[in-house]
């Protein structure tokens, strides 16, 4: 039993203390900014999974599945913008 007790606590450190260093590593790496100006325009195509709840209503069925989806972006400033998601 006391062998089985210091494993899992040997397993918890280095599972803590690899997540602890993953996040520094991300933390301590450069961010890259991508600057917009008002007037600017974006648009994103990707595949996204579709996964509604299964209990919403008995007259409703919904799949799941993977979709096609888009966002077109219109920035008003360089701070804020609108963005259109379209899926399909």
């Amino acid at each position: 039993m006391k062998h089985q007790f210091s494993r899992f606590w040997m397993t918890w450190f280095a599972a803590v203390l690899a997540g602890t260093s993953a996040t520094l590593a991300l933390a301590l790496l450069p961010a890259t900014a991508t600057a917009y100006d008002s007037g600017d325009r974006i648009a994103r195509i990707g595949l996204h999974h579709i996964a509604p709840k299964s209990d919403n209503h008995d007259t409703v069925e919904v799949d799941s599945l993977l979709g096609l989806t888009g966002s077109l972006v219109q920035f008003l400033t360089p701070q804020l913008a609108v963005d259109l998601l379209l899926a399909w």
